[in-house]
């Protein structure tokens, strides 16, 4: 899905052991590393607008940090509840085995990895384009949203709003626990995940779900081209599919499904109270695998 690399490099400059205050002192920073630093303001934006930098073992705790930088590749860092948004209009970068806290981590940002972290923010992850996600901790009441091009792998999310006006996502091996995700959103693939969540992907189009676990109220309201591939309903899921296109396989129905406008369904089993309130708005046919 994604063509971008972030390509490492030698830096030739080392700075160790800094400690920083003032605003911009690292301002345009090129080619170098930055090792066991800390940043701890009042200055707001130490590291802005830099290229090619290495942050290695640094603590942060200014509130803009890294805002417009580029080739970036940040490890084993850790990034404060003080940091507000500490990645901004910031592109090509790498972030592994970090622990960050920030409030409105990530916007706007591009060709972003982050690997083998933590990430606890109320509005995480805004307007991301071409991004890549393996083994991440993520707390956010908002996050992904408007996001696009992107590929998540083992993701434990806790949250509320997700994915929400999303496009172009594949996402594996994951559990979201949620509420109200991928609304208005379209072409999304997600595989071998647990969704648990009120209201999951109503007004969306074109989302495929691939052995899927589902629990929630009222999941799949006013959506089209909802395909399914052995995916399972637990008993908790009802009235479900209300006013959308659904088709493919299932393991297990919903406990419920209400006013369909056209199901498709093999199913191993047809374990499901229908409630159609005007039959000629709807159309539902469950087949039983055999």
């Amino acid at each position: 899905m994604n063509n971008f690399k972030v390509k490492p490099f030698l830096p030739k400059t080392i700075i160790k052991q800094y400690q920083g205050s003032s605003e911009r002192e690292m301002f345009g920073l090129k080619n170098t590393m930055l090792s066991n630093c800390t940043f701890a303001g009042p200055g707001e934006s130490p590291v802005k607008d830099c290229v090619k930098v290495v942050i290695d073992h640094c603590n942060v705790k200014a509130r803009y940090a890294f805002w417009e930088g580029r080739d970036l590749f940040i490890r084993h860092c850790q990034l404060r509840s003080t940091d507000r948004a500490p990645l901004w209009y910031t592109h090509r970068f790498v972030i592994e085995d970090s622990r960050m806290f920030c409030p409105k981590g990530f916007r706007e940002c591009s060709k972003m990895i982050i690997k083998r972290s933590l990430l606890h923010g109320t509005e995480s992850l805004w307007q991301i384009t071409d991004f890549e996600i393996d083994d991440l901790d993520l707390e956010s009441y908002y996050p992904f949203l408007e996001c696009h091009h992107g590929k998540i792998n083992n993701l434990r999310m806790k949250g509320k709003y997700s994915f929400q006006h999303c496009s172009d996502i594949e996402i594996d091996n994951s559990t979201l626990d949620t509420k109200d995700a991928f609304w208005h959103s379209h072409n999304i693939v997600v595989k071998n995940s647990f969704i648990k969540g009120e209201y999951v992907a109503w007004y969306s189009q074109d989302l495929t779900f691939i052995n899927c676990t589902f629990s929630g109220t009222q999941p799949f309201v006013s959506s089209t081209n909802m395909k399914f591939v052995d995916c399972t309903f637990l008993g908790d899921t009802d009235r479900a599919f209300e006013k959308s296109a659904v088709s493919g396989s299932l393991k297990r129905l919903p406990l419920s499904v209400y006013n369909p406008k056209k199901v498709i369904l093999d199913c191993l089993d047809e374990k499901t109270d229908v409630v159609i309130d005007n039959p000629k708005y709807s159309d539902y046919s469950f087949k039983t695998k055999k």
